[in-house]
């Protein structure tokens, strides 16, 4: 998950467990951890904004909360693990094809 040295983006409180595999990742990789306000997280534009603003090569998000926010808000990074619930397989295509 990632790369030593990189940039991790947390969008969730830290009240709910999902937070932590990028919170280690990047204590342990040497990396920087950025959290984005409460008031931005459900804003696609700010989201967006921010990941690409601050080259947040890694993010971990619930799959409803990148389906709301839309494939284009979380495009620019590098590694984005779902988790905390299934993804749907029309969420998976669209994360697959806003890389190409």
């Amino acid at each position: 998950f990632g790369s030593p040295h990189g940039r991790f983006a947390v969008l969730q409180g830290q009240a709910t467990d999902l937070g932590n595999t990028t919170v280690f990742a990047s204590l342990v990789g040497g990396g920087e951890l950025h959290f984005l306000e409460e008031e931005a997280v459900t804003d696609p534009a700010a989201v967006r904004g921010y990941l690409t603003g601050h080259g947040i090569d890694c993010l971990k998000a619930v799959p409803s909360h990148v389906a709301a926010l839309g494939a284009d808000a979380v495009e620019s990074v590098e590694s984005l693990v779902l988790g905390g619930e299934a993804a749907p397989t029309g969420l998976v295509r669209e994360l697959l094809g806003s890389g190409e």
